[in-house]
């Protein structure tokens, strides 16, 4: 399966880079910038290795964002979605954070 990133968990995985980088040294973000995205490679054979999310389970308002997906990279989750072509990266945060499930766009949506 291929993996599709979108240009918000781009922008999410370069903060997160930055923001090591400032914090410790570019060593450091280099290295969490490989688990994150090595962690996702496993999509390409596994798309469902990662469970479905758990606000999307009481967010009735939001019923278009079920299917979400996540991969949990201590202290950062990936969000994900599966569609027939790809596995599309939609988001990526620290664990402690809720989603934003209005600011990710599945597919199909604007």
């Amino acid at each position: 399966m291929k993996i599709v990133w979108s240009l918000t968990a781009i922008r999410q995985l370069d903060e997160i880079y930055d923001t090591i980088a400032s914090e410790c040294d570019n060593a450091t973000a280099k290295k969490w910038f490989f688990k994150i995205s090595s962690t996702v490679d496993v999509l390409v054979d596994f798309p469902f290795a990662g469970p479905s999310i758990p606000e999307c389970a009481f967010e009735e308002h939001f019923t278009e964002f079920i299917g979400l997906r996540q991969l949990v990279v201590k202290p950062y989750r990936v969000i994900y979605e599966v569609t027939d072509e790809a596995c599309n990266i939609l988001g990526v945060m620290r664990t402690c954070r809720l989603i934003a499930l209005a600011s990710l766009s599945p597919s199909g949506k604007a």
